[in-house]
């Protein structure tokens, strides 16, 4: 699939969901009680038993992009941005661009692949930090102590990528595949990250965060638009 095209099926998720008063996040977070901060959702995770992908929400008690500790350390706490993301987006999104820039960061979601099964090594691929309205903000890699992750090399880790494919009705068939789009769309700049990052976790091993990208699909979009009119102008 084309990086234009996973563009449109990131944008098209989010169309959908907030046709049905929805985002990405209130899609994912369960409705009868304020999520707690450290808390996985949804519980139990998510595992596609045929691609091996597996991913997790979750939010800190500090959530801004400075990077709060990932260890996980302290008891749950209510979270206190849980009202915002009660309330779906009025207008619906064009497929172009939101109609506001996205927000301080309400918590991210960890992506896995599993490439024996549900009970063999999980590897860490990328976190994709969202906003209260459920808005791409953010995309880093964590050290190996953060998500308890295997140890695997650099270029068969970033040779996963491909397999993070979620096609699961459960948490929302909707937040599965922008998920996957996501990491499709971002695959080359997660490449970097995670070469980036691998090379920073050699030389400071207590890193939590080992390397990040703030981005937005509205502008990753406008990218790929410009860079393809510009071809379509040179033929």
């Amino acid at each position: 699939m084309s990086l234009l095209r996973y563009a449109q099926e990131a944008a098209y998720c989010e169309r959908i969901l907030a046709k049905s008063g929805l985002t990405i996040l209130t899609a994912t977070l369960p409705r009868a009680a304020a999520p707690t901060h450290w808390t996985h959702y949804p519980e139990g995770d998510v595992y596609d038993f045929e691609s091996g992908a597996h991913w997790y929400y979750h939010s800190h008690a500090n959530t801004g992009l400075a990077a709060a500790s990932e260890t996980g350390e302290g008891a749950s706490e209510p979270d206190a941005t849980a009202g915002l993301v009660a309330t779906a987006t009025a207008t619906l999104p064009s497929m172009a661009a939101p109609t506001s820039a996205p927000g301080p960061e309400h918590g991210h979601f960890h992506c896995f692949v599993r490439p024996d099964g549900k009970d063999g090594p999980i590897h860490h691929l990328i976190a994709i930090s969202v906003d209260a309205m459920g808005r791409l903000v953010r995309l880093f890699t964590v050290g190996r102590h953060v998500v308890d992750d295997v140890d695997l090399p650099v270029e068969d880790r970033i040779g996963l990528l491909a397999r993070f494919d979620v096609q699961l009705d459960a948490p929302n068939y909707l937040v599965n595949r922008w998920l996957t789009a996501v990491v499709g769309l971002y695959q080359e700049e997660i490449t970097v990250l995670i070469r980036e990052g691998a090379g920073r976790a050699v030389r400071n091993p207590a890193l939590d965060v080992t390397a990040q990208l703030e981005t937005t699909l509205a502008d990753k979009r406008l990218s790929l638009e410009r860079v393809h009119a510009d071809e379509d102008d040179g033929c």
